[in-house]
């Protein structure tokens, strides 16, 4: 869906996958096409939230902060 208000310059887009739940075992990689061909340096960006059954094995340690921090942008 798109939520309706005014265009200014950015779009925002969502989907839910309740009766059409994407499964997979191990990992999953999920692509955005960006103009013919991907062809376009567009800036995109996407959240996606994990809602986890118990039980579960411990999870491993976050890395820390310097490493999660966003990489900055190139210049030139």
């Amino acid at each position: 869906g798109t939520p309706e208000w005014p265009w200014k310059g950015r779009n925002s887009m969502y989907r839910y996958h309740i009766e059409d739940p994407i499964h997979f075992q191990k990992s999953i990689k999920v692509t955005i096409e960006h103009g013919h061909a991907n062809k376009l340096s567009n800036d995109y960006s996407s959240t996606a939230y994990w809602y986890q059954t118990e039980p579960h094995r411990p999870f491993p340690p976050l890395p820390t902060v310097r490493y999660r921090l966003p990489r900055p942008l190139a210049q030139g």
